[in-house]
C-alpha cells in the first residue's frame, strides 16, 4: 500500500495517542454529513466523542477536507461536516479517494474509506491498532461496545 501519510493531517492529540499506544476510536463521518440532520448530527458526534473519552480512548473522526485526509477533526472541520451547506460534502468510498485528493474535494468517509485512513494514520507507529466504528446503528448502546473494545485493547 502506498504511504498516504503525506496526504494526511493527524491532530496532535491523535498522533500522541498513537505514539503512546493508547486506544484510538476512529469514526466514519458519513453519518454526520448524510445520515442525520443538523444540529442533531453535531450533538451525536460530541456525545460519541465524550463516551469514548470517558472510557479512556481518543476519538478520531475521519474525513477528507479540501483534498487532505483528516485523522481527527478540529471544531471548525466537524461543523463543516455536520452542516454540509449546499451539499458541499461528498460521500466517499474507496474508489473516490484518489479523485477527492487530486481535485481538492471535501468528503465524508464510509466505513471502507475510514479503514484506509485509519491504517495510514497508525502505520509504523509502534504497532498500535486503533478501532474503527460505524455510526450507522443509532439504536445501539455505544457505551457498552466501546467499553468492551477499549478494555480488550488495554490488555
Amino acid at each position: 500500500m502506498m504511504d498516504l501519510k503525506k496526504y494526511m493531517d493527524i491532530t496532535p492529540e491523535i498522533a500522541e495517542a498513537v505514539a503512546a499506544g493508547k486506544p484510538v476510536v476512529a469514526l466514519e463521518s458519513t453519518i454526520l454529513s448524510h445520515g442525520m440532520p443538523y444540529p442533531q448530527n453535531y450533538e451525536f458526534a460530541k456525545g460519541i466523542e465524550k463516551i469514548i473519552r470517558d472510557l479512556g480512548a481518543v476519538p478520531a473522526t475521519m474525513a477528507v477536507i479540501n483534498g487532505r485526509m483528516k485523522a481527527g477533526l478540529t471544531e471548525e472541520e466537524l461543523l463543516l461536516m455536520c452542516e454540509n451547506k449546499d451539499n458541499q460534502v461528498a460521500k466517499l468510498s474507496r474508489r473516490d479517494l484518489p479523485i477527492a485528493l487530486a481535485m481538492g474535494k471535501t468528503g465524508a468517509t464510509t466505513v471502507a474509506q475510514g479503514a484506509i485512513l485509519l491504517e495510514a494514520a497508525a502505520k509504523d507507529d509502534g504497532g498500535t491498532y486503533p478501532i474503527l466504528l460505524s455510526g450507522a446503528p443509532l439504536v445501539f448502546d455505544w457505551r457498552e461496545m466501546i467499553r468492551a473494545i477499549v478494555q480488550d485493547r488495554q490488555r
